[in-house]
C-alpha cells in the first residue's frame, strides 16, 4: 500500500519525493512490525497491583442507576505472569 503511494505521487501526480514522505512511511512501517510482529507476551495492566476493568452486566447497570446495589460484580480471572 505504502508503495502504491509513492508510485501514484510520482508518476500521477509528478511531485517529487522527499525525506519527510520516506520518514513518515518508515515510521508507519515500524509500527506496523511492532504490532503485528512483536513477541510480546504480557497483557497491559497484568501486573501486581494494576487495576482491570470490572464487567458489568447491562440488569447491574440498571439497578445502579436507580440506586439500588448490583446484584453481583464480576472480576476478570488474572492469572500471575
Amino acid at each position: 500500500v505504502l508503495v502504491s503511494f509513492l508510485v501514484f505521487q510520482i508518476k500521477v501526480l509528478k511531485q517529487p519525493l522527499l525525506w519527510n514522505h520516506v520518514v513518515g512511511f518508515a515510521v508507519v512501517l515500524l509500527g506496523v512490525l511492532i504490532v503485528l510482529g512483536g513477541p510480546f507476551t504480557s497483557e497491559v495492566g497484568a501486573a501486581e497491583g494494576v487495576a482491570l476493568p470490572v464487567r458489568v452486566s447491562a440488569k447491574d447497570l440498571q439497578r445502579t442507576s436507580k440506586g439500588l446495589p448490583p446484584v453481583r460484580w464480576e472480576l476478570p480471572s488474572v492469572s500471575p505472569p
